[in-house]
């Protein structure tokens, strides 16, 4: 197992564990790498996650790449998948819509949630953006339950005999 020396300069919040798409986060190390060897084919230094830029998205992060020895920074790359949606403004991430989804069909809440998430050393998403999204999904499970109601009555209806 890897340890971080207590004596090296690491961002807390790299320490913790975080939910990325390795597919993305493959991509966003391939591209950068690619990046910082043209830029400076000699430079012998790493590329490592910018801890003090990383952006959170709930459960989601955007993160991005600079070199332990040039100056080398890359752009923010988004390590999540994204809810595609007709309506403005930045798109929810699948892994919050998913989570909420999942709390909405147990019994533990959001208060419930965060606390594993926050025993399992993930940092937690902020509870008013729980609950937003909690109330976009039980809006969306409404009326999907309502409408699949409306179906098994019309079935009902057309099975009875007359």
């Amino acid at each position: 197992m890897l340890r971080v020396p207590a004596s090296s300069k690491v961002h807390p919040d790299l320490l913790t564990n975080t939910v990325y798409v390795p597919a993305l986060l493959q991509s966003m190390m391939s591209s950068e790498n690619k990046k910082h060897r043209l830029r400076s084919d000699k430079c012998k230094g790493d590329l490592v996650i910018d801890g003090s830029a990383s952006v959170k998205w709930g459960l989601g992060w955007r993160e991005r790449l600079l070199c332990t020895r040039c100056k080398y920074v890359g752009k923010h790359y988004k390590l999540y998948n994204e809810v595609q949606s007709s309506t403005r403004g930045r798109k929810a991430a699948q892994i919050n819509v998913g989570s909420q989804i999942g709390v909405a069909s147990t019994s533990i809440g959001n208060t419930g949630f965060l606390r594993i998430l926050n025993t399992t050393y993930i940092i937690a998403p902020s509870p008013l953006l729980c609950k937003k999204q909690a109330n976009k999904v039980n809006t969306a499970m409404k009326s999907l339950n309502e409408r699949s109601m409306c179906d098994i009555k019309k079935n009902l209806v057309l099975k009875m005999p007359k």
